[in-house]
């Protein structure tokens, strides 16, 4: 390859231009343009499109190359650039989802794989299915339980345990007396903290020496993130073995896992849960001493008892136990966050008392929740 015949554009702004000239390289490669996407490089080589790369936030997004030029190094031109435009923004921790033949030229730009959405993490290979997550720092991961595990000794956290010898079961109904130094895990929206979730953490927690509750971080829900973890945290004060911590970077939000690079769309949930399940079985949990995660049962979406699937497929084979257990009723039915927006909505506020604590309802009735509650009642959040 000629380098002098090589010319490397940075687009920023994006500009409607770039961006139809760029889409059909990119659907002629497999990949589906993204909307979220705030810079491009584009690689020519002869004034022709070689090579791409975008940039949305940290992440890395459009990788694509021309077969004809692979192994040319363009690729890596592409990725080196986004790099260097995304350091001049002081983002100096990136991370790329994407598909597992892209593996190698990840790697060799100082990557380091975090999980892929197949069982086995070392055979990311070019004709594997689903996807891999990587990030530019390999050390940020260490980082993150080392100050997690902070958090948790502040909260009364004994500190990363021996794994015990005895299991939890993962039959339902059933309650097996454990081993003080068993620690469990449950990861929560709470979109807001309902008696269901109460539940949930309560008979969990009488299952484990501690409970490290994880609330998801994205602000994604019609309840800031900072709002549903005090709520948590408020909700379970009274249980003495459970620790509430935001979830941090590496539970996967789905409002961050892109799609574009996926040729079966019909399977993008199942290959989000699974690179999400991998990294909480395979990183997470061992570096947290975690023995075991509870969920509640799912009778209304979809989404959710795919998750459950999942979680009871690929967490036991890492020596994981994954416990599901009956939802809490109300009236005969499941209580659900998505019941307690609804009477919001609805101005319910008989029925909201039977489906939330006392300290979620305090907050829903004080002036702290009023914009909150407008935009649920105008519809205009996400969930």
């Amino acid at each position: 390859m000629d380098p002098y015949r090589v010319q490397v554009e940075v687009h920023y702004p994006l500009t409607q231009a770039a961006r139809l000239e760029a889409e059909p390289f990119l659907i002629e490669r497999g990949l589906d343009p993204e909307r979220d996407v705030e810079l491009m490089v584009l690689v020519r080589y002869d004034g022709r499109i070689a090579a791409s790369a975008s940039l949305w936030g940290n992440i890395i997004k459009e990788v694509a190359v021309d077969p004809l030029l692979e192994g040319e190094g363009l690729a890596a031109i592409a990725i080196s650039r986004i790099i260097t435009e995304a350091h001049d923004r002081n983002r100096s921790l990136l991370r790329v989802f994407t598909a597992p033949k892209n593996r190698l030229i990840f790697e060799s730009l100082g990557f380091v794989l975090l999980a892929s959405s197949e069982n086995d993490r070392s055979n990311a290979k070019a004709s594997a299915p689903g996807a891999i997550l990587m990030e530019s720092d390999r050390r940020s991961f260490y980082r993150w339980v080392d100050s997690t595990i902070a958090e948790l000794s502040r909260q009364g956290y004994p500190g990363v345990p021996t794994r015990p010898d005895t299991v939890v079961t993962s039959s339902p109904g059933d309650l097996i007396p454990q081993q003080q130094h068993v620690v469990g895990s449950v990861v929560v929206n709470c979109n807001p903290f309902t008696l269901g979730h109460r539940s949930l953490i309560e008979r969990a927690s009488a299952r484990c020496g501690t409970l490290v509750v994880f609330v998801l971080e994205a602000d994604k829900s019609s309840f800031p993130a900072a709002v549903r973890l005090d709520l948590v945290r408020q909700g379970t004060a009274d249980l003495p073995n459970v620790a509430v911590i935001p979830s941090g970077p590496y539970l996967i939000s789905e409002a961050t896992f892109p799609t574009y690079f996926l040729k079966e769309k019909s399977r993008a949930t199942e290959v989000h849960a699974r690179l999400d399940v991998q990294l909480f079985g395979t990183r997470i949990a061992p570096s947290l001493g975690i023995t075991a995660r509870f969920m509640g049962t799912e009778p209304y979406c979809p989404v959710t008892n795919l998750y459950n699937s999942l979680m009871k497929e690929l967490l036991p084979p890492l020596g994981i136990e994954a416990v599901e257990l009956p939802r809490a009723e109300a009236d005969g039915k499941a209580i659900s966050a998505s019941s307690v927006r609804e009477a919001l909505r609805t101005g319910d506020w008989q029925t909201l008392k039977s489906l939330v604590p006392e300290t979620t309802l305090r907050y829903l009735q004080s002036p702290e929740a009023a914009e909150v509650i407008k935009k649920i009642i105008a519809g205009t959040t996400r969930h």
